[in-house]
């Protein structure tokens, strides 16, 4: 249904109602006051979209390990070395 704006004062269904004052009508009864030049169509604004704000930016610190040589493992160190199994 229409939004229309009185453009002179006009009454509506019994009531009177002054120049300015907002109506919701019908589309017929739109066109009449329309074609009269009793009213006039308020253009129906689409709400603008809120500007998108940046999301805030998570920055996570990659964790290195400092790279250092290691020792080759003697012949005594590898009876200490774990063994490990693959993951099946």
């Amino acid at each position: 249904m229409p939004k229309l704006k009185l453009l002179a004062t006009h009454t509506h269904a019994g009531v009177a109602y002054p120049k300015g004052h907002i109506l919701q009508v019908d589309t017929y009864t739109a066109g009449w006051l329309i074609e009269r030049h009793i009213a006039q169509v308020i253009p129906q604004t689409v709400p603008q979209a809120a500007p998108a704000r940046a999301q805030p930016t998570v920055q996570v610190a990659a964790q290195s390990t400092p790279l250092s040589p290691t020792p080759s493992p003697s012949s005594s160190d590898v009876s200490q070395t774990p063994t490990t199994q693959p993951k099946e």
